[in-house]
C-alpha cells in the first residue's frame, strides 16, 4: 500500500489527494481504536509509523484552533434536523514528553 501512496499520479504537490485521504482514514481508524481500547481497559502496542502518519495527517488537515467556531458556522448552513454534534473538540494541550498516540488523540480533542 505504501508504494501506491507515493506513486506518481500527476497531482500537484508531493502527494495525491487520494494519499491524503488514506492518511486521514488511517488516523481515524487509529483514534477510534484508541477509543475502544481505552473504553475496554486495553493498552495496545501502537505501530509507530502508523501513528506518525496519522498524527501528521491530522496536524496538516485539522486546524489547531477555532474548530468550535468553524463548526458552529457550518451548522448554520445545514438543513433543519441535521445533527450538530461537532466531530472534533479543540486540541488538548499535553506535556512535551507525550507519546505519539497521546499527541494524536489529543489533537482530535480527546484527553489521553
Amino acid at each position: 500500500m505504501r508504494a501506491s501512496w507515493n506513486a506518481p499520479c500527476g497531482c500537484r504537490g508531493p502527494r495525491c489527494l487520494g494519499a491524503q485521504a488514506l492518511e486521514i482514514y488511517l488516523a481515524e481508524i487509529t483514534v477510534h481504536t484508541w477509543d475502544l481500547a481505552t473504553a475496554t481497559g486495553q493498552r495496545p502496542v501502537w505501530d509507530a509509523e502508523v501513528v506518525d502518519i496519522g498524527l501528521g495527517a491530522m496536524q496538516r488537515d485539522l486546524p489547531a484552533e477555532g474548530r468550535t467556531a468553524s463548526y458552529e458556522e457550518a451548522f448554520q448552513h445545514m438543513p433543519a434536523g441535521t445533527p450538530t454534534d461537532p466531530p472534533f473538540a479543540e486540541a488538548v494541550d499535553l506535556p512535551d514528553d507525550a507519546s505519539a498516540i497521546e499527541q494524536l488523540v489529543a489533537w482530535t480533542g480527546r484527553r489521553p
